[in-house]
């Protein structure tokens, strides 16, 4: 699909193999694919324009995201195609940002942990 997109438009440089996975149009194209299997998976058969026009809302929301740190969404697609995308990426060695709920919850723990260590050795008995 991205292929296409790049045969088509003139002003849109078709970049290298290994280079397209960093391109926005890449990412889109393989978000898509994640939110169109999710539609299989879960059972849509028709969708109402309404719907699909907010699902290409939350894929590009998602490929942009997959740049940064993620996305500040709590709409289910749009994080599920986030993950997916991300996870597809970087399967294929494509640098992406972090995910800040999942980096984020990573540094509170060893903040946490640290805190506890520190007042159990503070409370402990002097020898």
């Amino acid at each position: 699909m991205a292929n296409r997109i790049f045969e088509l438009r003139d002003d849109i440089t078709l970049p290298t193999l290994d280079r397209r996975p960093d391109h926005f149009v890449f990412r889109t194209c393989l978000g898509y694919a994640v939110c169109m299997i999710t539609s299989v998976r879960t059972g849509a058969r028709t969708r109402k324009v309404e719907l699909a026009r907010n699902d290409s809302i939350d894929v590009m929301l998602a490929a942009y995201g997959t740049y940064f740190d993620g996305v500040m969404s709590e709409d289910a697609l749009t994080n599920e195609v986030f993950q997916a995308t991300r996870l597809l990426l970087e399967s294929t060695g494509t640098r992406t940002g972090g995910d800040y709920l999942a980096d984020g919850a990573e540094a509170v723990a060893v903040f946490l942990d640290g805190q506890i260590t520190n007042r159990q050795q503070d409370s402990a008995p002097a020898r």
